[in-house]
């Protein structure tokens, strides 16, 4: 990773797949074999299309260009207008998907919709649910798409089925087109149902216009015929009130009449055949025969009261009564008669009358006042004649209108299956898999996981001193071996190559506080007393006390190996020595002295000394540093020894390390390779630096974690960190 800009660079990518190559494996692998038994069980679909054009009246070639720019600009609306829900329903009812099994069906069809669900005792809400199911599952069969810059849509069809397919297609395009006839026909037929309202309405407002030119004319004849003059306008209107009284009469007596008929009170029909005069013939006949005929039908009922009723008396008393009631259905049928003739009569007397009245020399104010009756009565009649004619063409627009779109390719049964594409769902799947696995590997190294390398570790902590050693194995006495058996091999080499750095180190600290080249001393201090911790534990910083202490006596020195993980020590595991609580009962002042150890290194002049410990179930530190018991023990070792390794718990694990690596003259910070977070070197390596900031920064002992990296043992980097 790149300090200047923080971006990864192809190499370190490179490394980090390589690292986590099982890890990317792991996630590849089922992601791929899911795809590819996707791909191998997955039901074929087919697809086909029927394709519809849009001509609106007066688009395209039959209109100009702003019309034909209008119909593009509507074929969103008609996508949306044929996916609707009522187109839908439509195709369901046009193929029977209700009813069909490869639906999923719970509720009945809908046929019992429309039956008002009779039967089996299925609820409407239930039936409704199942259409509403059905209707889901048919829009998601069925694509509607327009072709760019074009009136053309495309219905489609998607199915397990090849002929459920193509019937699906077509009769979408279908239903769409007759829906939009039938819009077109509700439009008609709702534009008649206004038209036909407004007819009315105006047929009302011609008949008032015309009873208040009529109502005026008769009203005011007299003053008329007296201003202009003219006698017979006078005599005309008082041979029009004169028939208007006949008429009333007429009407009068007919609606008498019908009302004695309908109650069958043969008595009261005497009054309505009486005879007045002699003029009218046929009256006087049929109220002869009426007379003749009550005559008989009062004998007949006097002969009932008197004898009591018999078969034969009741059947020629109903007789009677038909008769009588013929022959006042025919006095009515006269009476019907008579009224149209007077009605005509007034009629025409009331139109010789507005002829002589409008022929006569009118008065200024009458004439006024007829102008404007007449205007408003010719106003209503010729809008009642236009809504009329509108209303007429209205109706003849529904029942001859055309669709606005045709079809021009139906769709066919489609031959084979359209999917699913199986090379591409299994690329797919294995695209998606490494990407997977490559994302989490990234995630798990510069996320979750630890320290990749050296550049790496200088990205997190700066510049710094530090040295890389290969990792040696777990619980074993091989540390010791390995240094004393190949004093110059890479494991011992990479400690003489830490060591050097600690004294680099601990000469760099010395240096940082003289002023110039002249002030430097031409001898300067080793660190007798080295620290040596970690983030977290197994990071190797036993092994690395250990090779130290190993190495130190090998150069003739008399070292000590001391244990300062009070709570988990493991120099005792590592060296094969008795572990031994005196030195926690020396630190809690309960004994004077403890117990130190020699660990034999051949073939030098030197000497180990070890001080192991053993785990108390007591937390004595704070005890120990505040009585200064610690710093006393430190203080007595470095006049003692040469070198002094101490071996102290991890930084974050416990807080007495960063106050013990203040009495020390150097500090080793131990990282294993991809174990600790970064967030926790980081962490630890800052308390630790506040801690030994005097004494300059820690030197940075990496440890790898595979073979693969020995051979690069002493490509080691210097980073000087003076403050």
């Amino acid at each position: 990773m790149s300090t200047d800009n923080d971006e990864l660079d192809l190499l370190r990518l490179i490394s980090v797949f390589w690292r986590r190559k099982f890890l990317i494996i792991g996630i590849a692998l089922p992601v791929i074999a899911l795809g590819i038994g996707y791909a191998l069980t997955a039901t074929p679909y087919y697809r086909t299309t029927a394709k519809v054009l849009f001509e609106p009246s007066g688009s395209g070639l039959r209109g100009d260009l702003s019309q034909a720019t209008n119909a593009l600009r509507r074929m969103e609306s008609e996508i949306q207008i044929a996916r609707s829900e009522e187109i839908t329903i439509a195709v369901i009812k046009d193929l029977g998907l209700a009813t069909d099994s490869r639906f999923d069906r719970r509720g009945r069809s809908l046929d019992a919709i429309g039956d008002g669900l009779t039967g089996e005792g299925v609820s409407e809400e239930d039936a409704i649910r199942s259409l509403q199911r059905i209707r889901k599952q048919v829009e998601r069969l069925i694509t509607v798409t327009d072709v760019t810059r074009s009136t053309l849509l495309n219905f489609t069809a998607e199915t397990p089925y090849p002929d459920l397919t193509a019937a699906l297609s077509n009769s979408f395009a279908q239903n769409y087109i007759a829906a939009q006839i039938q819009s077109k026909v509700n439009s008609a037929f709702e534009s008649l149902r206004v038209v036909n309202a407004a007819v009315v309405e105006a047929g009302e407002n011609l008949e008032i216009s015309q009873r208040n030119l009529s109502a005026y004319l008769i009203d005011n004849a007299q003053d008329i015929s007296y201003e202009a003059g003219n006698i017979d306008i006078a005599l005309l209107a008082d041979d029009y009130e004169a028939t208007k009284a006949t008429v009333a009469q007429v009407v009068k007596d007919r609606e008498r009449l019908n009302d004695i008929l309908a109650q069958r009170q043969f008595e009261a029909l005497e009054g309505e055949f009486t005879v007045s005069s002699s003029d009218d013939i046929l009256l006087e006949l049929q109220a002869q025969v009426y007379f003749d005929l009550a005559a008989q039908r009062k004998d007949l009922l006097d002969r009932r009261e008197s004898q009591g009723s018999s078969t034969e008396i009741e059947n020629k008393l109903a007789s009677l009564e038909e008769e009588i009631a013929a022959l006042a259905n025919e006095r009515l049928e006269q009476l019907a008669a008579e009224a149209a003739v007077q009605q005509e009569r007034q009629s025409t007397i009331k139109s010789e009358l507005e002829i002589e009245i409008f022929s006569a020399d009118l008065p200024a104010e009458i004439a006024s006042d007829l102008f404007k009756l007449q205007s408003d009565a010719t106003s209503a009649r010729d809008q009642y004649t236009n809504l009329v004619d509108r209303a007429d063409e209205l109706a003849v627009t529904a029942r001859t209108q055309v669709a606005d779109s045709r079809i021009v390719a139906r769709a066919t049964i489609p031959g084979a299956p359209a999917g699913p594409k199986r090379e591409q769902i299994i690329a797919i799947a294995v695209g998606l898999g490494l990407l997977l696995g490559m994302g989490l590997a990234l995630l798990a190294d510069f996320v979750w996981g630890g320290l990749s390398g050296s550049d790496d570790l200088r990205a997190l902590l700066g510049s710094r001193r530090y040295a890389i050693i290969p990792k040696k194995a777990g619980l074993d006495t091989g540390t010791v071996k390995t240094v004393l058996m190949d004093p110059f091999g890479p494991f011992a080499e990479s400690l003489r190559m830490l060591r050097s750095e600690i004294e680099k180190g601990a000469t760099d600290s010395e240096r940082g506080g003289m002023s110039g080249i002249d002030a430097v001393p031409d001898t300067l201090s080793s660190p007798k007393i080295i620290c040596v911790t970690s983030a977290v534990p197994k990071e190797g910083k036993s092994t690395t006390s250990i090779g130290l202490a190993v190495l130190s006596a090998m150069s003739g020195h008399k070292t000590c190996l001391i244990d300062f993980d009070f709570r988990r020590p493991s120099l005792s595991a590592y060296t094969g020595l008795e572990p031994n609580a005196d030195l926690p009962a020396y630190l809690m002042e309960k004994t004077d002295g403890f117990m130190v150890q020699n660990l034999e290194v051949e073939n030098t002049n030197g000497r180990l000394d070890v001080v192991t410990g053993a785990p108390t179930g007591q937390s004595f530190a704070d005890q120990a540093l505040a009585s200064g018991r610690i710093q006393s023990l430190i203080t007595e070792l470095r006049d003692e020894y040469d070198m002094v390794i101490i071996d102290t718990a991890p930084v974050l694990a416990v807080a007495e390390t960063q106050a013990i690596a203040r009495y020390c003259d150097a500090t080793v910070f131990c990282a294993r390779e991809n174990y600790a977070a970064r967030r926790s070197i980081k962490q630890a390596y800052d308390s630790l630096l506040s801690a030994v900031y005097a004494r300059g920064h820690p030197t940075i002992a990496m440890t790898f974690s595979r073979g693969g990296r020995n051979k690069y043992y002493y490509a080691y980097r210097s980073y000087a960190s003076n403050a």
